[in-house]
């Protein structure tokens, strides 16, 4: 089984939204990612896929794989003892993206994402920000996500 500590799945959430908002720039929003990387079984068993869009799964999982490889990222430890598989840094996207931003604006683009994310890093210590309690809080949530995709 392959997990991932909450400083890698957050990598991992930036990376796939910056390949993500890269696709369309002027149109590609947050909604988007939600509805594309919905796991609900009601949903996906008429998409033939694990998620809505079969290829997030993909994507998702390159993304991960890249990040695991990568010597930098292999090395990150976080402070909290949270282990996620890909499936629940997936679900912790998801929770993350709707709360912080969809729930406030719907319509958001993911430029947007990318700039206000990318803002905080260059300005705040990770672990002591706001958005790092928030991505804890859909980390925390993600974990009773069970399901392993294979």
């Amino acid at each position: 089984m392959i997990l991932l500590n909450s400083f890698q799945a957050f990598q991992s959430l930036l990376n796939y939204i910056e390949a993500d908002s890269q696709i369309d720039s002027d149109s590609w929003e947050v909604s988007d990612v939600l509805s594309l990387s919905n796991t609900d079984k009601e949903i996906t068993k008429h998409t033939g896929g694990l998620t809505v869009d079969p290829a997030v799964w993909q994507d998702w999982k390159e993304i991960i794989t890249n990040i695991l490889n990568n010597e930098h990222y292999s090395k990150l430890k976080s402070s909290d003892n949270y282990q996620l598989t890909r499936e629940q840094a997936l679900k912790a996207m998801s929770y993350f993206l709707n709360d912080r931003y969809w729930k406030k604006k719907p319509n958001m683009l993911l430029t947007e994402v990318v700039s206000d994310l990318y803002s905080i890093l260059q300005t705040e210590d990770l672990e002591k920000s706001d958005v790092w309690k928030e991505w804890l809080s859909s980390v925390n949530r993600s974990l009773s996500f069970k399901e392993i995709f294979e």
